[in-house]
């Protein structure tokens, strides 16, 4: 199963997760992260995730059309979204034939307390 883990996260943590699959040489999925949440946010709307959810349903893909039909969307505004998620890899176009290049998409994102010595007073 291919699985892309989609994550809010820092420079720092990716060189850290590139660091421990070298040093392990195992292959722990594929992970898409983002800065911030306003990066995340902008980039997975709620008209693009149920574009990726009905997609990822189906084995041979659709059209542009064919999904514009499907979410009860405009052809060109279901095109540019098309265009948007393949720049980060969630989605493939061959040939007029749109699909999920993964079986499996998680969105990890976590929100934390932080400490007490290290908040502001």
């Amino acid at each position: 199963m291919k699985t892309l883990t989609i994550k809010l996260g820092t420079l720092e943590e990716m060189v850290e997760r590139f660091k421990q699959a070298v040093e392990t040489r195992e292959y722990s999925g594929s992970t898409l992260s983002f800065d911030s949440y306003d990066d995340f946010a902008r980039a997975l709307t709620g008209n693009r995730l149920r574009m990726i959810e009905s997609l990822i349903q189906v084995d041979k893909g659709l059209t542009v059309r064919g999904l514009a039909s499907r979410l009860g969307r405009n052809v060109r505004a279901v095109h540019d979204d098309i265009k948007h998620l393949e720049h980060f890899g969630l989605l493939v176009n061959e040939r007029g034939n749109i699909h999920v290049p993964y079986d499996d998409l998680h969105i990890d994102v976590h929100i934390r307390r932080t400490p007490q010595e290290t908040r502001a007073a």
